[in-house]
């Protein structure tokens, strides 16, 4: 299943609201929702981040499609300490394609999903399993050659066997489309019967749950049938694999994830803005209802309470697109305590972990968050810590540095890195204006994206003077002067 972490008290949810907007003056108070500046990523992830699993310990295990954490080799794979530096003593060979789910098992070891063949030299089909500390456990799907397409999520039963859902038809040759179970020593359980599996439409299974006291396998994506039944995307099986009556649904949808909450109800997403709960016996459940205005346009994760609201992130397109968080109590309404919206500079997020310490976890598709540069994951207060640390001070840039020229005929073009002071803030534009040598004034400022310009209808054997200068959120940095003469 998507990966579920239960809020607890310590997490101060309870108390407080979630997700606050970030001050609009330069210093940023900590509050709820606000970055927690003793978690630092530094650069970040090179790429997206697709599960976040909080530990007890205050450690994060973070997992995706990246392949450098901070600029080091991290491939799919890592866990970072409570301030954000790499635990060394988390040693995982390299794992050679994208990572897209993560499970603990009540061992600790980890099970590891997604489209990769290998850990280090040793062959993995899409399913491995690691030691507490990150090493391969070698008694674990050792044999074949597995699964044959893509697993995009895995969900652990009562009994230590792992279903996985995904793009593919067989394991070790035996034919099971979208879905399977394998037993704790990652062989293929036969006594999981899937018939036909999955079939139709893009037969993509994207989330499975074995639920944790019925035992039913619950699973969603891209379908239309189970077994030559139609079930239009959704499905409910009982735990050897038989198609239970209820969920049915009445139209194809593709479903995003299932969990279920304290209670054992199950929440789910499916496209075009569906949000909803069902009992454990698969019937709706009627004390449930979003209203359709409230509901994300995609949630692809969620995390409960222990009072049974629902925190759900994903993406929206409305006025503006972006990553949003949404807070809904328990009955399906919004929590108009908590500062629900979309995230400034958030592409998607597709990750929610909920940790100790006051701490709350987001993972996805982003480069900063609310005005600061944050490469695919964040920590963001829970509700306001005591003590308050000193906030964040946001200022103007420093001055661009390196600057140089290359010379066409009647054109200069000048490059320049960007300030090694940004202020605490990302730098996203600047801006150039030209002179001759002599020239009392200056034209007018230019803004470009990128640290380039070019400036054409020079004449060769001419000197000039340009500025250039970085902006960033709190405003424009001081500019720096450079002369030149046309060569071509």
């Amino acid at each position: 299943m998507r990966r579920l972490i239960a809020l607890t008290a310590a997490a101060g949810l309870i108390a407080g609201t979630f997700l606050g907007a970030v001050a609009p003056a330069n210093a940023v108070t900590p509050g709820p929702g606000v970055l927690d500046p003793a978690f630092n990523i530094g650069t970040g992830f090179g790429q997206d981040v697709e599960r976040v699993i909080a530990l007890p310990s205050g450690k994060v295990l973070v997992a995706g499609a990246f392949i450098t954490y901070q600029g080091a080799a991290h491939p799919g794979l890592v866990r970072l300490n409570a301030n954000g530096t790499v635990d060394p003593t988390f040693i995982s060979d390299p794992i050679n394609a994208p990572v897209y789910d993560i499970e603990i098992q009540s061992d600790g070891k980890i099970i590891v999903a997604g489209q990769f063949t290998s850990s280090g030299s040793a062959p993995r089909a899409k399913v491995l399993r690691l030691e507490a500390n990150g090493a391969l456990d070698s008694t674990f799907n050792n044999v074949g050659s597995g699964l044959n397409g893509i697993v995009n999520d895995a969900s652990i039963d009562s009994l230590g066997r792992i279903v996985v859902g995904g793009y593919f038809t067989s394991y070790n040759s035996v034919a099971r489309a979208g879905i399977a179970r394998l037993t704790a020593t990652g062989a293929l359980d036969t006594s999981f019967v899937v018939g036909a599996g999955v079939a139709g439409s893009g037969q993509i299974v994207e989330t499975v749950m074995a639920h944790p006291t019925t035992g039913d396998v619950w699973f969603g994506g891209q379908f239309l049938t189970y077994g030559g039944t139609t079930r239009n995307g959704f499905a409910r099986t009982n735990s050897v694999g038989t198609l239970q009556a209820t969920p049915s649904l009445p139209d194809p949808k593709y479903i995003y994830t299932i969990n279920s909450d304290p209670t054992g109800r199950v929440m789910y997403s499916a496209n075009a803005g569906v949000l909803a709960r069902r009992l454990a016996n698969g019937d709706p459940d009627p004390s449930f209802a979003i209203s359709p205005g409230d509901i994300p346009t995609y949630t692809f994760d969620m995390a409960f309470q222990p009072d049974g609201k629902i925190i759900a992130v994903g993406l929206h397109y409305g006025t503006t697109t972006g990553g949003i968080v949404t807070r809904f109590t328990a009955n399906g309404a919004i929590d108009s305590t908590f500062s629900n919206g979309q995230r400034s500079g958030v592409k998607s997020i597709i990750a929610v972990s909920i940790g100790v310490n006051n701490s709350v976890y987001l993972g996805g598709r982003f480069l900063e968050f609310d005005g600061l540069e944050r490469k695919h994951l964040v920590r963001v207060f829970a509700a306001t810590p005591t003590p308050i640390p000193p906030p964040i001070v946001r200022k103007n840039p420093g001055k661009v540095r390196n600057i140089k020229f290359a010379f066409k005929k009647a054109k200069a073009i000048a490059k320049w890195t960007k300030p090694s002071n940004d202020g605490g803030a990302v730098v996203t534009r600047y801006q150039f204006r030209v002179t001759k040598a002599n020239g009392k004034k200056f034209g007018k400022w230019i803004t470009v994206k990128k640290p380039s310009a070019t400036i054409t209808k020079r004449r060769k054997g001419a000197t000039y003077r340009i500025q250039i200068r970085a902006k960033n959120f709190v405003g424009y940095g001081a500019p720096v002067t450079k002369k030149f003469r046309q060569r071509r």
